[in-house]
């Protein structure tokens, strides 16, 4: 009988570890679900689309609780409601009697409470606390009709920040703290800026200058400055050439001095120096004569010589008339001698005539001839042949 009883009672000391052990074991995994539950709901609320699509067209009361119905990921939350071994006792929406936090057209943005009470369904198999109590912050955007049409979960210092700034916070915006438009009136000017970011503005105090003067910048108290515009000359003295532009916009002027006026032969002319000194400079002629049947006609660039072909119009001068020279047509440069009788050649000695080419149509070319006796003609004769 003693073994009996001694049995007994430690088979209800087994018994009673057992029970304490598995109520132990549920307390535990009872808690693990209820922490899995209210992740869900902060992650439900922390998303726009998934909060708008949970709690669309719940009430909401500014001050005091709402009871609501939430779709939690397709599940309803709701008093009565059992989830995960839980007994939803309230599932409410709680206004504070706080002022809206911003208007957005009609509608009106709170910072609410998503409350939530349960007890567990089996006390009797679990330790520990048989409720629970969490609470969750979440911006509600809230109709005319007192229904909330979107939401939104996040940090309430966020929006006391906005709010102390002068901003108009908006969670669903990017950034979701949008300041009012910082701008100054029609006649003012910005020159500066507040600690709150406002812009600090300034009146202008004449919006012209007066006839004959040009604005040059801004006084300090919005006066605008004036000046005279220079009269700067747009060209420079005679004798005066321009150096350069002054910041006003008149010229620099300085005289020019010309030292030297012409080049000693053989030299030629071709540059003024910055002294204003004429630059001379060796000519350089690479050719000195033209084929035969062309005649010159000028010097190149290059120093050769330019040729053209002769083209004889005429071959000879009237009565009275003497050749002087060929113009550029190829025709005789007559000449009447002077009234007086005077000589064009020095009698019987050599000079500068025409002689006649029966070779390019019996035409004239300048040759060196014999004066006649009398002076007054230079007789040239036939050109030689050029076969």
């Amino acid at each position: 009988m003693i073994v009996i009883a001694i049995s007994g009672v430690s088979m209800l000391g087994l018994m009673q570890m057992m029970t304490y052990m598995n109520r132990t074991q549920k307390n535990a995994s009872m808690g693990v679900d209820f922490t899995n539950l209210a992740s869900q709901i902060q992650l439900t609320i922390q998303n726009e689309k998934v909060c708008q699509s949970s709690l669309t067209n719940v009430p909401f009361q500014p001050s005091g609780p709402s009871e609501i119905t939430m779709n939690l990921q397709g599940t309803p939350l709701a008093a009565g409601s059992v989830v995960s071994g839980w007994n939803m006792n309230s599932v409410t929406l709680v206004g504070d009697g706080s002022a809206p936090v911003a208007t957005i057209g009609t509608d009106k943005q709170y910072l609410a409470k998503l409350s939530l009470a349960a007890s567990k369904k089996d006390v009797a198999a679990s330790m520990g606390a048989p409720m629970k109590f969490i609470n969750f912050p979440v911006y509600v955007l809230v109709n005319a009709s007192n229904k909330v049409v979107s939401c939104f979960g996040q940090d309430g210092n966020l929006a006391l920040t906005c709010q102390s700034l002068g901003g108009n916070f908006q969670p669903a915006a990017n950034p979701p703290c949008q300041m009012p438009l910082r701008t100054c009136a029609v006649g003012q000017v910005v020159k500066g800026t507040n600690p709150d970011g406002s812009p600090i503005c300034m009146t202008l105090a004449n919006q012209a200058c007066p006839a004959g003067q040009v604005m040059s910048g801004l006084n300090a108290d919005g006066t605008l400055r004036c000046q005279i515009p220079p009269t700067a000359p747009k060209a420079c003295a005679a004798g005066q050439m321009v150096t350069g532009v002054n910041a006003d916009g008149s010229l620099q002027c300085a005289t020019v001095t010309v030292v030297g006026g012409s080049c000693s032969p053989p030299l030629v002319a071709n540059g003024i120096n910055s002294d204003g000194s004429v630059r001379c400079a060796q000519p350089t002629i690479t050719g000195g004569s033209c084929p035969a049947g062309t005649v010159a006609s000028g010097i190149s660039a290059n120093g050769t010589v330019t040729c053209s072909q002769a083209t004889v119009v005429g071959g000879a001068c009237a009565a009275g008339y003497v050749a002087t020279g060929i113009a550029s047509n190829g025709a005789p440069v007559c000449t009447k001698p002077p009234a007086t009788g005077g000589q064009v050649c020095s009698p019987n000695q050599p000079c500068s005539g025409l002689c006649q080419s029966p070779e390019f149509g019996g035409g004239f070319y300048p040759a060196v001839g014999v004066c006649s006796p009398d002076g007054m003609s230079c007789n040239a004769g036939q050109c030689p042949s050029v076969g």
